[in-house]
């Protein structure tokens, strides 16, 4: 874990002042799960993300996905 850190600070500071620069803050996603119907794909399900920690939790998405607890 040690490493994983300090290669992704190593990496930021390579950047120079974009370190920084993450993003607009209020462009934030989701989850979205899509399935193929016909020649195109369709949204089954979606989180829309209200703030950037907003992700949806994992009992959820197993539940979503049909994936069980055990």
């Amino acid at each position: 874990m040690f490493t994983g850190v300090m290669t992704s600070v190593f990496d930021a500071l390579k950047t120079g002042r974009k370190a920084t620069k993450g993003g607009d803050w209020w462009q934030v996603g989701g989850e979205f799960l899509f399935v193929k119907e016909g020649d195109g794909w369709k949204i089954e399900w979606c989180h829309r993300m209200k703030t950037t920690r907003d992700h949806t939790e994992m009992p959820e998405l197993k539940k979503v996905l049909g994936i069980s607890e055990s």
